[in-house]
């Protein structure tokens, strides 16, 4: 008795399941279509219901259409597979209906149908309505200007809705300054910075000095970018890094010969010569240039790409200039000597120019001067190699430019009281000597260089070689002026300089510029480092002072052979080493 009831409820329990279920978020549902019933008395009775698709409504025909559920009406069809119809096609001025070669260029995707019951046929087989005859049998608005976001599929439009943005809430009230409304853009944050971004850890409590995710750039490690971003892409802050950094600096020392001497006031002839027991060497034979200096390091640089995985850094540095200085006179040093070794004496042996002796000379005095100069600049790419946990790892490659400038020179002045020489008595003799020694290289570079942050500390370290073209230029000249009486000659030669020597000479060879730079930093504000480190730099084959000196300090004032002073240079590698303080801001 129970099987009558059942059959006739059961329209009523399908509908109410029917209308029930609803889809779960996020995933789509296939549309469920009903045919449009041949009688127009039909056309304009329907009711909306609940759609169970992604749409969430579907039209459904009205109580008068229930009788389509016997044998003479068609049922309900799900399908999945969906014919399209080219745009062009549907909206042809010249045809009224689609004809069989626009039937042609259905598309069928590769999925199954899904049939009720009922008399539809396959969908194989099915063709696709008008949407004009859709428009004039269904109660909708009209038809719009059709869209290029929509996708036509059949019979119907599916529109294609964007996601909406998410906000994400913090269930700490104190974090609601990080919230963000808007997507994050994940090619923003930069590997260069922090492989990880694993956010900004405070140094203690904190929060304001952010610090261990090198993506933070500020207190709040958004590392995203503004609306105003295509105007500042290359002009903003974000994009720039400079450190100023005061560098304190030790140079390798010079070596120079034995340029002044002393010794007993007993005999002229052999007082200060080298080699003699009561000979005193009063400047040179030891190491000269060598006394602490302050200079400087500026670098600035500019990221390439919004990633920071390639950055343009330019530096500029220099060694305070080093000089040396000495004097004496001959209240100070009764005796005073100009040291050489005399070619022309047969045998050619060491010898003096006596600048003070008693009762010899008057009014003696002797000065030697000597500086040094060393200064560079670099222009390179970091290009990102590597990045983890907080550190990341460079190559470096570039220009690279380094020039030592090194001048010594050695004046002496005195008065002859000497009757048994050719020099007439009262004559005031001036003898200089000047050298100078620049070495400037150019050429390429190639290096690495590492930066790791934890917390408010950072390391830094860089090493590279640069390699190419080494110019050496020795410049020496001399004079000697005798003045008797108003009268004054003079001749381009003085004691280590003469015509063998004298002017200009270079040459160009391949030299190397070894670097290394290792810092630590403490950050003090958001975007300001402080930083100590330590740095060593060096130049191969250079040519000192020492170098356009003859080491025999030999002399020949004939023309005869051998040709001395040499002309040649000497070469040596020359470095220079320091500790530096500064102050870095960016990254």
């Amino acid at each position: 008795m129970y099987l009558p009831i059942f059959l006739l409820l059961s329209p009523v329990i399908v509908k109410a399941q029917v209308r029930s279920k609803k889809p779960d978020r996020a995933v789509y549902q296939p549309r469920v279509i009903a045919p449009i019933p041949s009688d127009p008395m039909h056309s304009g009775d329907r009711e909306h219901s609940e759609n169970a698709g992604t749409q969430g409504n579907k039209e459904q025909l009205d109580g008068t259409n229930a009788s389509l559920q016997d044998e003479n009406e068609f049922a309900f069809r799900e399908f999945s597979r969906v014919k399209t119809l080219s745009r062009e096609s549907f909206h042809s001025p010249s045809k009224g209906r689609i004809s069989a070669e626009d039937s042609a260029q259905l598309v069928e995707t590769q999925l199954d149908d899904q049939a009720m019951k009922g008399g539809i046929p396959p969908l194989s087989q099915l063709r696709p309505f008008p949407l004009d005859d859709i428009e004039s049998a269904l109660p909708i608005s009209p038809r719009l200007q059709t869209n290029s976001t929509i996708q036509q599929a059949g019979n119907t439009e599916i529109k294609l809705i964007p996601p909406k943005p998410v906000q994400l809430e913090s269930p700490d009230p104190t974090g609601a300054q990080n919230q963000s409304t808007g997507p994050i853009e994940l090619g923003s944050l930069s590997p260069l910075h922090d492989a990880t971004c694993d956010g900004c850890d405070s140094c203690g409590n904190n929060n304001v000095w952010s610090c261990d995710s090198m993506c933070c750039d500020g207190v709040d490690c958004h590392c995203r970018n503004g609306w105003h971003f295509p105007i500042t892409n290359h002009f903003g802050s974000d994009r720039w890094f400079a450190t100023t950094e005061l560098m304190l600096m030790w140079r390798k020392g010079d070596r120079l010969p034995p340029l002044v001497t002393t010794g007993p006031s007993n005999d002229s002839a052999t007082a200060g010569r080298l080699g003699e027991p009561s000979t005193e060497i009063l400047f040179g034979e030891e190491r000269t240039l060598i006394d602490l200096r302050a200079g400087g390091r500026f670098t600035l640089g500019a990221w390439l790409d919004d990633r920071e995985c390639q950055a343009l850094v330019g530096r500029y540095w220099f060694a305070g200039r080093e000089s040396t200085h000495y004097k004496t006179d001959e209240n100070e040093t009764p005796v005073i000597a100009r040291p050489f070794f005399n070619v022309n004496s047969s045998p050619p042996a060491e010898d003096t120019l006596l600048i003070a002796f008693p009762g010899a000379r008057e009014n003696s005095r002797i000065s030697v001067n000597g500086t040094s100069d060393v200064f560079g600049a670099d222009v390179s790419v970091h290009q990102f190699l590597y990045g983890k946990y907080g550190g990341t790892i460079d190559l470096v490659y570039g220009y690279q430019y380094m020039r030592l400038d090194e001048d010594l020179s050695i004046f002496s002045t005195l008065t002859n009281l000497d009757t048994s020489g050719s020099t007439p008595v009262g004559s005031i003799i001036d003898v200089n000597d000047s050298f100078e020694a620049i070495s400037e290289f150019h050429g390429a570079q190639i290096g690495f260089a590492s930066r790791y942050r934890e917390r408010c500390w950072s390391f830094n370290s860089l090493i590279k070689f640069g390699f190419g073209s080494l110019n050496r230029i020795a410049k020496r000249s001399g004079t000697t002026s005798t003045t008797v009486g108003v009268d004054t000659a003079v001749t381009n030669e003085g004691l280590l300089v003469n015509n063998n020597n004298s002017g200009k000479i270079s040459d160009r060879t391949f030299g190397w510029i070894p670097e290394l730079d290792v810092s630590i930093g403490y950050r003090i504000t958001p975007k300001l480092d402080a930083t100590f480190g330590y740095n060593l730099i060096a130049m191969t084959d250079a040519v000192r002072v020492s170098g356009t000196i003859d080491p025999d300090l030999a002399v020949n004032s004939s023309s005869n052979s051998p040709r001395v002073p040499s002309p040649g240079m000497q070469y040596s590698t020359f470095y220079i080493q320091g500790i530096h303080f500064g102050l870095q801001y960016g990254f």
